[in-house]
């Protein structure tokens, strides 16, 4: 696997674009391909630089934390701004806005 980690990588990326744009006809779930895509993206990038020990480098592994870091980041940050437009959707808000365009 090592020796054609690009190839790999790249078959990996295509199968699970795939399964994401024909996802109504196959009846999968876009973030099951598409967390089971980037783990194998990210299993074939550990293997090819970490020597095919089975061990990951130690750079792979601060590659890996620091967009583990940066996912997590969006994330909290889209779990605020929609508890925020909830609470502000709960007292009726933005009745005001839509009166304006009405």
């Amino acid at each position: 696997l090592s020796s054609h980690a690009e190839l790999a990588m790249i078959g990996i990326f295509i199968l699970g674009y795939i399964g994401i744009i024909f996802e109504e006809v196959f009846e999968f779930n876009k973030a099951a391909v598409a967390l089971l895509m980037s783990t194998g993206l990210w299993v074939t990038y550990a293997d090819f630089y970490g020597g095919s020990t089975g061990l990951a480098s130690e750079s792979v592994l601060e590659q890996l934390k620091e967009q583990l870091a940066e996912v997590s980041d969006i994330c909290f940050f889209l779990l605020a701004a929609s508890a925020i437009v909830e609470v502000v959707d709960a007292h009726q808000g933005f009745k005001v806005v839509t009166n304006l365009i009405t």
